[in-house]
């Protein structure tokens, strides 16, 4: 999870006050690196996965 995590804690438990089912995008990041003589690209590109719940706590 990226983000400020408190920000990210405040609006998630406003969400489960206000009725509200608080989700998070799930990614996969795949990586490839290429060698060219001796510099190395690397490509980076994120996938999105699917939705999650964020689970309430008591």
């Amino acid at each position: 999870m990226q983000g400020e995590f408190g920000a990210v804690f405040y609006m998630v438990d406003y969400c489960f006050k206000t009725g509200r089912i608080p989700v998070y995008a799930a990614t996969k990041r795949v990586v490839q690196e290429h060698k060219n003589g001796d510099k190395i690209t690397s490509k980076r590109v994120f996938e999105h996965t699917c939705f999650r719940r964020y689970q309430r706590f008591k």
